[in-house]
């Protein structure tokens, strides 16, 4: 079953995720490719010039933090800021992982928005 067909979106991001392993963030960009979302994996938290050029080119944008590794506070303050380009994006539904964060768990959410 796909969760979307390959037309554009044209009033924001469908969905936005931040996970904070790189594993994690590339199965889950995987996951949603494979459901005909049009989808980006971004390494490291993206500048905020990179995420105004996205705008209308993406359905579902995933952020790759590698946060696991780092201080609390810088893991915070990462995911913060991560959550900010994701609304500049306008993201219909924002997640962020860690643990609990499967690709099903994703794909479950995404599609109570159709």
């Amino acid at each position: 079953m796909r969760i979307r067909s390959s037309e554009p979106i044209n009033d924001g991001l469908l969905f936005g995720a931040i996970e904070d392993d790189f594993m994690g963030a590339s199965d889950l960009a995987s996951r949603l490719s494979e459901q005909g979302l049009r989808t980006l994996q971004v390494f490291g938290l993206p500048a905020e010039e990179f995420i105004d050029k996205l705008s209308g080119q993406y359905d579902a944008v995933v952020i790759s933090l590698k946060s696991r590794s780092i201080a609390r506070e810088a893991a915070c303050e990462w995911s913060r800021l991560a959550i900010d380009r994701l609304r500049r994006l306008k993201a219909k539904l924002a997640l962020k992982s860690g643990n609990f964060g499967s690709p099903d768990f994703f794909l479950r959410a995404l599609a109570q928005l159709n």
